[in-house]
């Protein structure tokens, strides 16, 4: 796994994450920003590029409480990773 410099990075994940988003990584073989510093896994959904076309189809399986639990672990980590 590498961090692709500037490519598919953008603050907007960090300013989005406290306020109860879910980050979607789509980018197989990179890892987050500030990873393993955060810990994005427990706290966003990945998907590999072949499964694009499936986003919807993955997405609507995540139940109610898995969402849930994605907000609360982000804005989890947002507070304990300070100010953006």
């Amino acid at each position: 796994m590498h961090l692709a410099a500037g490519d598919g990075y953008s603050p907007r994940a960090e300013d989005a994450v406290p306020h109860g988003c879910i980050p979607l990584v789509v980018m197989d073989n990179v890892s987050a920003i500030l990873q393993p510093a955060l810990d994005w896994p427990s706290f966003s959904v990945r998907i590999a590029e072949v499964d694009i076309p499936n986003t919807p189809q993955i997405l609507a399986s995540l139940s109610a409480s898995r969402v849930r639990e994605l907000q609360v672990l982000g804005q989890g980590e947002a507070a304990r990773s300070g100010p953006t």
